[in-house]
């Protein structure tokens, strides 16, 4: 029985040293950042690894600015992001690297505003975004014959989403003091569809529970992103401190590539070709 029992015990630690050495060999590449590519980056990452399975993929947001800090700390191999780095970034890259980083377009984005179904509002202009977010128009009453207390919905300013929208829209204004900070793009799609005096931004990719109002007029469509006539249209990007060894070289090439093209059209972004 003695024989037995230790015969198991050393069989068990054969296998769990066999699985630790397989586990082992495995090459790791990590990517963090943006919250926008989050659902995409998963995508990516569970495709990828089907083929690949000698390759395990860990993914975590926190936003772009993390990602950068993240990237610059040596923390991760990409960094997500839904902005280009900005010149503090940068700076602190070349410091340590002597190098700015290396960036690679993912996919396209159109940025949406949402609000909620039951709003009477259709459509809005850039200046009425201005207006509502930076805390000049703080009443629907303005746009449509029904009152209700605007609540502006935003990101936390690690965001990269936040930054461009308050560049791009709010022209460097701060945001309403009144502003509701939610810590995910999902999140704040979740407070529009119980609020109807809700009002948000985010990556198209995420706006399935919510209304896609018109910007300008223009509706935030792939075609409208193409034929850059929606007001909003950015760009997803992955980043790297320098040229990136052969396995991150080989994942980010498929990304780009027709295979992970296919997986940006199905999360609901907008591949870099058709």
């Amino acid at each position: 029985m003695i024989r037995i029992v230790l015969f198991w015990m050393l069989f068990s630690l054969t296998v769990v040293s066999c699985t630790q050495h397989i586990a082992s060999n495995k090459t790791i590449i990590r990517l963090k950042g943006s919250d926008t590519m989050l659902i995409l980056a998963q995508q990516l990452a569970d495709a990828y690894m089907t083929i690949n399975p000698e390759v395990s993929l860990q993914i975590e947001d926190g936003g772009t600015a993390t990602g950068f800090t993240a990237l610059i700390q040596g923390e991760t191999d990409i960094a997500m992001a839904s902005r280009l780095i900005n010149p503090q970034e940068a700076q602190q890259m070349a410091k340590k690297y002597k190098s700015i980083g290396l960036s690679y377009l993912v996919a396209g984005d159109a940025l949406s505003i949402y609000l909620n179904p039951a709003n009477q509002i259709k459509t809005l202009t850039m200046g009425d975004l201005d207006l509502i977010f930076s805390g000049q128009i703080d009443d629907w009453l303005v746009f449509t014959d029904f009152p209700g207390k605007i609540v502006p919905v935003i990101r936390p300013v690690t965001s990269g989403t936040f930054l461009y929208f308050k560049q791009h829209v709010l022209k460097g204004k701060d945001y309403a003091s009144y502003s509701r900070e939610m810590p995910t793009t999902r999140a704040v799609t979740q407070l529009i569809t119980r609020d109807k005096n809700a009002i948000g931004y985010g990556g198209f990719a995420y706006g399935d529970s919510v209304f896609r109002a018109p910007v300008n007029g223009v509706f935030p469509t792939p075609q409208n992103v193409r034929n850059d006539t929606y007001p909003l249209a950015r760009y997803l990007y992955f980043y790297t401190i320098d040229v990136p060894d052969q396995q991150v070289r080989r994942f980010i090439d498929w990304v780009i590539g027709p295979a992970g093209q296919r997986i940006v059209k199905q999360v609901g972004y907008i591949p870099l070709w058709d």
